[in-house]
């Protein structure tokens, strides 16, 4: 569990964002970084969060570029509708 829960930066889609977003900030102490991770986000209708490292997008072609960029891991959470989409 510990290997899972280790800080990386995040793709999310809208409905798990929302359900991290409520729950997270208030219990960051079980997971550490979460709050220093990059949470990115694709949504057509959410564009911002006072959750501090959140990046929105609305564009799958930005997740593309993301996912070419050189740079550390990035893992996705849930997000079933949002992985459809990009299958």
């Amino acid at each position: 569990m510990q290997k899972w829960m280790r800080p990386t930066d995040i793709l999310l889609g809208r409905n798990t964002f929302q359900i991290w977003e409520a729950y997270w900030p208030k219990h960051a102490e079980m997971w550490a970084g979460i709050r220093e991770v990059i949470k990115y986000v694709l949504s057509m209708s959410l564009n911002h969060s006072d959750w501090q490292n959140s990046v929105f997008s609305n564009n799958v072609d930005e997740v593309r570029k993301l996912k070419a960029s050189e740079g550390g891991v990035i893992k996705v959470h849930g997000s079933a509708n949002m992985t459809q989409t990009l299958f």
